[in-house]
Parts: structure tokens; C-alpha cells; sequence
């Protein structure tokens, strides 16, 4: 409402805070304290920070030009696609864009492909592998590895005999879903290992945390050998 009052009377001048934000910010003036600041930011696969007024049909860059009582943001989207534009209102708390914001739709946030790849996103790919490590950088990625380290990816669950069956450990890091799968021959398929197998208050899949996660499968004395493995993935989409 404050925007359509004040028009651009207290707009403070656009900031483009990521490659591909582009926020305009309604600092309240004499309608409304600062806390009630209200931020338009438009999203989309690059916004060109160096783009001029252009008032004609055709044009080659990310335009946009100041109307009374406007201000108008002209977009021009090149290639196959498909292209996502996002248009929103928020209080202007700050100026970065979604962490999991994925322009270029290759399942690789935005934001990590740039702090990975010297903030270029389309040279990372599903099919990269920018460390020729045998992982994939998408598969990096839902590891919490480095996609420039070699050795970073090289995550080791350990086992051990106690007392109660066979432990597997393993280090997690936030944001992440780890499944403990186990299988008594390698030419079988591993499935996840059972709440009920575990020791009484473990579970299975665990959520991490950035801490080293144990669970201890207490069925395992019943056979002679047992292979286990850890699959990472991110959590489900929230609802």
C-alpha cells in the first residue's frame, strides 16, 4: 500500500544484490517508520546491473526506465528455457536471494555453484564433475563436499563390533537426510536398516546436524557377515 501512496517519493535507488536479484526498496518516510519498510524484488536467471534506459521495441540487454508513479523493470529472456521470473513484496530485511534459488533448473542452488565456481552458474552442470573425483558436482553438493577438493568427497562410514551388534558411524552436516542401508551379500540390494534393528531411541533416517551420527544394529549377531552404506540426500520439501 505504502508503494502505491508514496510512488516513488522514498524509493531508495535499485540494488542488485546477487546476479540475479533486483530489489527496490520503500524506505516509509513520513507514512510509516522504518520498520515498516516494504522491498518489491523481482528474480530472474541474471539481471544485467549495467543496463541503460531503453524506450523502443526491440532491445538486447535487461532494461528498465522510471514512469510517473512508476517504476518499470523490463526483462528479456534468451535461450530454450524453460525461464522462471519471480515478482514479490517483503520488509526489505535483506538483500540476498532464496538459498536454494535455482535459475538455471540444474538441481544446484544458485548461490553454492557460485561460491564454488568463481560465481559463474552455468558452467556447473548434473553432469560435471569439476574435480574428477568419479563424483558428480550435483552429487557433491547433496554431500556437503567440495566440488574443487579431490579428497573432500571421500566420506567413510565407520563400523565397529560392540557389545550390542555392529555401530555405523558416519559424519553429517545440516540440511541433509542420511539412510544407514545394510544388505548380508553384495550381490543383493541394500535397504535401509529398520528402527526396530537399532538400539531402543535410535532412529533411521537420521537427520544431520554437523555432528557425527551413530546408529548400532543390534539383529547383526544373528548372521555370519553384514555390508553397510550411508545414503545422503536433501530433506523432502516442506508442504
Amino acid at each position: 500500500l505504502d508503494l502505491m501512496i508514496n510512488g516513488q517519493n522514498n524509493l531508495v535507488p535499485e540494488q542488485s544484490a546477487t546476479g540475479s536479484r533486483l530489489n527496490l526498496l520503500n524506505n516509509g518516510g513520513t507514512l510509516q517508520t522504518s520498520s515498516d519498510d516494504i522491498r518489491a524484488f523481482l528474480i530472474a536467471p541474471q539481471i544485467n546491473g549495467a543496463a541503460s534506459d531503453k524506450d523502443q521495441a526491440s532491445f538486447t540487454t535487461v532494461t528498465r526506465r522510471n514512469q510517473a508513479q512508476t517504476h518499470q523493470v523490463e526483462v528479456e529472456l534468451t535461450g530454450s528455457g524453460p525461464h522462471f521470473v519471480t515478482l514479490g513484496f517483503d520488509q526489505g530485511t535483506d538483500f540476498m536471494e532464496p538459498m536454494d534459488f535455482d535459475s538455471d533448473l540444474d538441481g544446484i542452488p544458485d548461490a553454492w555453484e557460485r561460491t564454488y565456481n568463481n560465481g559463474d552458474i552455468d558452467s556447473m552442470t548434473q553432469s560435471t564433475d569439476g574435480d574428477s573425483d568419479g563424483l558428480l558436482d550435483i552429487e557433491e553438493y547433496v554431500m556437503g563436499s567440495n566440488p574443487n577438493d579431490a579428497s573432500s568427497g571421500l566420506m567413510q562410514p565407520q563400523t565397529s563390533k560392540t557389545a550390542e551388534g555392529f555401530q555405523v558411524s558416519f559424519p553429517t552436516i545440516a540440511g541433509r537426510v542420511y539412510t544407514v542401508k545394510f544388505r548380508d551379500n553384495l550381490g543383493l540390494s541394500a535397504v535401509p536398516l529398520p528402527t526396530e534393528k537399532l538400539l531402543p531411541g535410535q532412529s533411521n533416517p537420521i537427520y544431520g546436524d554437523g555432528t557425527t551420527k551413530s546408529v548400532t544394529d543390534i539383529t547383526a549377531g544373528a548372521v555370519s557377515r553384514r555390508f553397510y552404506e550411508v545414503e545422503v540426500s536433501l530433506p523432502p520439501p516442506s508442504p
